[in-house]
């Protein structure tokens, strides 16, 4: 894994600020092969840090900080692309809630379902 995601290999936390002024932290963990089928897919994110594709999850998936529950380091196409044009170092990050036999699929702007 390429700098600076090596640093989240076995967790990744984050904040966020509530309109109230109070902060909360979250800490997920990366999921495993093997537990996928209890998850369901929220969406991806890439860039230069992990606190872009962090960023992108809170734009564009509702209730993202409430649902995220885990997270899967991976390596995509989009990624690949900017660090063979920029030189600079790219991660990709997949999100993940557990999943519930109610739920009705991935976040808006995800293209997995």
């Amino acid at each position: 894994m390429t700098p600076p995601y090596e640093d989240i290999e076995t967790q990744l936390s984050f904040g966020r600020e509530r309109l109230d002024g109070t902060r909360e932290r979250k800490t997920i963990h990366p999921v495993a092969e093997e537990e996928l089928d209890r998850y369901h897919l929220l969406g991806s994110g890439s860039g230069q840090s992990p606190g872009l594709a962090i960023f992108m999850g809170f734009r564009h998936c509702p209730d993202f900080y409430e649902r995220v529950a885990g997270y899967r380091l991976t390596r995509d196409v989009g990624a690949e692309v900017l660090e063979n044009v920029s030189g600079d170092h790219f991660g990709s990050i997949e999100f993940y809630e557990l999943r519930t036999p109610d739920e009705s699929g991935a976040c808006p702007y995800s293209s997995n379902s």
